[in-house]
């Protein structure tokens, strides 16, 4: 049986409202960030996000260290732990997989990028190359 443990943490880092949305399963660790806008959202507005987008995004895996916990916690002992994560903010782990996710992202624009501008050059100097021979041709 496979258990995941979802949540969602809404951090305000200027100028807009960010929520990032973790996922863990036993075998794997997936994060998602999503920007919600500059004024704080509100809670029915964060649901039907969830609702209608959920889907929509595009979680970053890592193999998790961790096995997800998979027993029965007492609901104290849950409303503690989630004034806790409201005070603590972004687990580091999260930060760490974001910005990883974003040094990945980078690098293949990059790539991708330098691909391009070599395509564009070997295409001009194909076109001067036929520009060259016609001029050349004769009558």
């Amino acid at each position: 049986m496979v258990f995941i443990s979802g949540s969602l943490t809404i951090v305000f880092e200027a100028p807009y409202y960010q929520g990032v949305f973790t996922c863990q399963t036993d075998t794997s660790y997936q994060v998602a960030k999503v920007n919600f806008g500059s004024s704080a959202p509100k809670a029915t507005a964060v649901y039907q996000y969830i609702l209608r987008h959920f889907s929509e995004l595009e979680f970053y895996t890592v193999e998790s260290e961790g096995a997800c916990q998979h027993y029965q916690i007492n609901p104290k002992r849950q409303q503690r732990m989630a004034k806790q994560a409201m005070t603590a903010g972004i687990g580091t782990k999260s930060q760490q997989l974001l910005k990883q996710q974003y040094q990945t992202i980078k690098q293949e624009k990059r790539r991708n990028l330098r691909e391009k501008k070599q395509q564009s050059k070997k295409q001009k100097f194909r076109q001067r190359q036929v520009k060259k021979r016609i001029k050349h041709r004769g009558h």
